[in-house]
């Protein structure tokens, strides 16, 4: 085999955690040029000297190309969000340039492969605020996405798709579109299932948007409904911690200070319960005491500012 995604993928989370961006491109290019050397088969057709009918050679043949172009794809992928991470634009882009014709070699145009590039794609445009060039990904993407069908791998990379176009939207002051995009974004994770961490994640988006465009009441029920109803399983740990923190935050959009303080004692609460959030608790303290002045209880104003810094001065 060419290309073994599970080694593949050891070396990149073995160059990712050294934090060496050099080494993991000089890691990636090698990759890819390896595979572009041993992209040949080294016989096929009825005149196969190993005597394989030409039927088995091309099912091998096929198997070959699926294997190698499954690998220049996505060792190209990983090096475009090399690039993206370090902001280098000209050569993100050029790589996305690049996994567009392999995809065209490997017979993928037009299918739901290239829909994932695309996206992937949208958001590293979206990061470089080309914004236009990000929505005309987009639509090339959904014109695709529309003839796929509804798995769960599908599914996910079309709500995905929505989140992108629901940024995009926002950022270009269409609160309306935007607010429609998120809402799709969250029904497709929601067909997966409403116990899965990525619907949970997709619904705290969905909200984060809502309050970030002025809908506060709206954001509040959506993060409201994941705390009262709960998804068994799913809404624990960071993402209950996220569910708590946003909903301190639009309490706090709301003007309700109260509300937030409360909201924000809750968070700290729990999560000293479960030894967690460690570095975190001392701001949230800090967060909490400020919510509580505002609100005109100087007592608990102090409690909780007195609790950031011992828990500061503790190291927790």
């Amino acid at each position: 085999m060419l290309f073994d995604p599970t080694s593949f993928a050891a070396s990149v989370n073995k160059y990712t955690t050294t934090g060496d961006p050099t080494a993991l491109e000089a890691y990636l290019l090698g990759e890819i040029k390896r595979l572009e050397d041993g992209g040949v088969m080294t016989c096929s057709g009825a005149s196969c000297p190993c005597g394989k009918s030409e039927e088995t050679m091309q099912r091998e043949d096929d198997a070959f190309r699926h294997n190698l172009y499954s690998g220049l794809i996505s060792c190209a992928s990983e090096l475009a969000s090399l690039y993206r991470g370090l902001s280098l634009w000209d050569k993100c882009f050029s790589t996305y340039k690049e996994i567009g014709g392999y995809l065209e070699q490997a017979g993928l145009l037009g299918t739901f492969a290239q829909v994932r590039v695309q996206v992937n794609e949208a958001y590293a445009r979206i990061d470089a605020n080309d914004l236009e060039g990000a929505s005309k990904v987009l639509d090339a993407a959904e014109s695709i996405a529309e003839k796929t069908g509804n798995d769960k791998d599908v599914l996910e990379v079309v709500s995905r798709l929505h989140d992108a176009r629901a940024v995009v939207l926002a950022r270009q002051g269409d609160e309306e579109g935007a607010s429609a995009a998120a809402k799709k974004s969250v029904d497709a994770m929601g067909k997966i299932g409403l116990g899965s961490s990525e619907f949970i994640s997709m619904v705290l988006n969905h909200a984060a948007t809502l309050a970030q465009l002025g809908s506060p009441k709206e954001a509040l029920d959506s993060v409201e409904g994941l705390l009262v109803d709960g998804t068994p399983g799913a809404l624990r740990g960071d993402l209950l911690y996220q569910a708590l923190n946003l909903r301190a935050m639009i309490f706090f959009r709301m003007g309700n200070f109260v509300a937030a303080a409360d909201a924000f004692a809750d968070l700290i609460d729990q999560a000293r319960q479960n030894g967690a959030l460690e570095d975190q608790l001392p701001m949230l303290c800090i967060n909490c005491g400020q919510m509580y002045q505002r609100a005109g209880n100087q007592e608990l104003a102090s409690k909780y500012s007195s609790l950031a810094a011992a828990l500061s001065s503790d190291g927790r």
